[in-house]
């Protein structure tokens, strides 16, 4: 019975050792990756602030999101092009948040206002009714704009077929015509030159 005892007292303090372990692995991990996140917003400061002094996206992005025109490639590559420039991605790309930083924080909603001042208002109404970190408006627009991509690609096919000149000038008619053909290759169905 007291080899028993010996061995469960020597099990009990094994498992303890290794619970504090475990607690001394995540204490640091937890320290280094603050430390970590401190470096990189030390490093990316004065990119915080340019993108906090902006003013008017709409300089940078002329872009509006809505689905009548059916913008989002290009709307999604220039937003990219520009959190890219102020090393923001990862807040719209990565689903790691970090609420408890302020200067995540701040970042957050310069990202969200941005997405705000460059969507049609349906589209603003839905994203503000919830209001979601930028990661979830911006995969919240993705859902949107992409989970419909085979029914928008035939109702957009009808309407390059249908498509008649009627009172535009054959520049305006061309050109509308090759922004359909355009969108239609986004949507994975693209039209040949015939």
């Amino acid at each position: 019975m007291a080899d028993d005892a010996d061995a469960a007292a020597a099990a009990a303090a094994a498992k303890e050792a290794e619970d504090r372990r475990q607690e001394a692995r995540r204490a640091e991990e937890a320290r280094l990756h603050a430390a970590a996140l401190d470096a990189y917003e030390s490093a990316h400061e004065a990119l915080s602030a340019q993108a906090t002094a902006i003013v008017n996206v709409k300089a940078l992005i002329p872009i509006v999101l809505d689905h009548a025109t059916n913008t989002y490639s290009k709307w999604r590559g220039m937003f990219l092009a520009v959190l890219g420039k102020y090393a923001l991605t990862r807040h719209v790309l990565n689903d790691e948040a970090f609420p408890s930083r302020p200067a995540w924080v701040q970042a957050n909603c310069v990202i969200l206002t941005w997405i705000y001042g460059t969507v049609s208002n349906d589209l603003q109404q839905s994203l503000m009714m919830w209001q979601r970190p930028a990661r979830s408006a911006w995969c919240y627009l993705e859902d949107e704009f992409l989970c419909q991509r085979e029914s928008r690609a035939l109702l957009l096919e009808t309407q390059f077929r249908n498509f008649r000149q009627d009172a535009l000038s054959i520049t305006d008619y061309c050109r509308r015509l090759e922004s359909m053909a355009t969108s239609l290759a986004e949507f994975g169905d693209p039209i040949g030159d015939r």
